[in-house]
């Protein structure tokens, strides 16, 4: 059997590539992120870390002019995508954690552990989470 369960209420913090080399920055849960006072701001996935700051204020609307070339000063960025969840197996379900597109090279931490980590945004990645246990549950997606 099938049955899709959407994770929601994700947040994004960033960081610029020079402060995470020169800090040796290393986040692999939501409440490491949320301690290390980094900026953070709500995020709509699936969706895209531009459309998320043009929504928050931090760039103007990519849709205007040259803005989206403005864009492209954001790409040394470190962007951290993170939620909690409640998880509950199922019998007779077999559990996968589906990622349907990452843009491009991700590390995805389950628990502060590492799930995987993916480089090509035109496929989908799926990870056996059989043996989670019931409960809260922290997802990071560091890119």
């Amino acid at each position: 059997m099938k049955e899709t369960v959407k994770i929601s209420d994700w947040s994004l913090a960033y960081i610029p590539n020079k402060q995470v080399k020169k800090e040796n920055v290393v986040l692999t849960t939501s409440s490491e992120v949320k301690a290390s006072g980094y900026p953070t701001i709500k995020a709509s996935v699936p969706g895209n870390f531009e459309l998320d700051f043009m929504r928050e204020g931090l760039i103007d609307d990519v849709y205007m002019g040259a803005n989206s070339i403005k864009t492209q000063d954001l790409e040394n960025l470190h962007l951290y995508y993170f939620t909690e969840f409640v998880y509950e197996q199922k019998e007779s379900f077999d559990s996968v954690l589906c990622f349907e597109g990452v843009a491009t090279a991700a590390e995805i931490y389950l628990d502060g552990k590492l799930l995987g980590f993916v480089e090509n945004m035109f496929h989908a990645h799926r990870f056996d989470i059989n043996s989670l246990e019931d409960g809260e549950h922290t997802l990071l997606v560091h890119i």
